[in-house]
């Protein structure tokens, strides 16, 4: 099957003056809801063995209270309430991602750190740090957006008390035809929302056999097995 090319369509966002601090109060939540499910991974490092697909289910078990799981391990609800099922997973696979770049990073250090103490060498690198702070662009999901128009889009925003569908107007690139809207994010820079970035699948354009690049039942959940965290020489600053 042929491979489907990608492009970034990015449409700056008009909306009344009111409504400007739901934008930053809805990227506050996501960010922290990100921080949280990344505290959670480090705490139950197996997690990251998983596929995406199981590292979600996981992940949910352990924090998501549920009529079938009334009682999770580390209740998201202790640092947010109502947090819509898309919102979350959103959250989820932003922290899942944070979660494994910094894993990778730490275990190229200690092969690094080993094969310059092996050849009797000094080595003065400092290890990679988890992240102390999070300001990631928020990806809304199916279910957080609808009605979108060349002109307009609905968004479903975080008010600082409830959820609200807010109508904002759309300029920029115009969609391109015959092609699969994926999942968009709300962009900023400093204090100002600046665009509405969207993932576009277009139709297969690249021959077969090219290589390309794309995205990415529990029983238990391991604990931290100490392959990252448990021997972070860092971990005492940010736990």
């Amino acid at each position: 099957m042929a491979a489907k090319a990608t492009k970034t369509i990015k449409h700056v966002l008009s909306s009344k003056e009111q409504h400007a601090p739901y934008f930053a109060a809805t990227q506050d939540l996501f960010n922290r809801v990100a921080a949280f499910y990344f505290e959670v991974i480090t705490a139950h490092e197996g997690v990251l063995d998983l596929s995406s697909k199981e590292a979600l289910t996981a992940l949910e078990t352990l924090t998501h209270a549920t009529k079938e799981n009334p009682a999770p391990v580390v209740p998201l609800a202790e640092i947010a309430e109502h947090i819509p099922a898309l919102f979350r997973r959103a959250a989820i696979h932003a922290a899942l991602g944070s979660a494994r770049s910094f894993c990778s990073l730490l275990k190229k250090w200690r092969a690094q750190k080993e094969k310059a103490q092996a050849k009797g060498k000094k080595f003065t690198q400092r290890p990679p740090v988890p992240p102390r702070t999070w300001n990631k662009s928020t990806t809304l999901y199916a279910g957080q957006w609808k009605d979108r128009t060349q002109t307009s889009i609905l968004l479903k925003l975080w008010t600082g008390t409830c959820w609200s569908w807010i109508k904002v107007r759309l300029t920029g690139q115009q969609l391109l035809a015959d092609v699969e809207m994926g999942s968009p994010s709300l962009l900023r820079r400093g204090n100002h929302r600046l665009a509405f970035g969207d993932l576009v699948a277009a139709r297969p354009t690249i021959p077969s056999g090219t290589l390309t690049v794309g995205k990415q039942t529990i029983a238990d959940v391991p604990s931290n097995s100490g392959n990252c965290w448990m021997s972070n020489p860092m971990s005492s600053s940010w736990r």
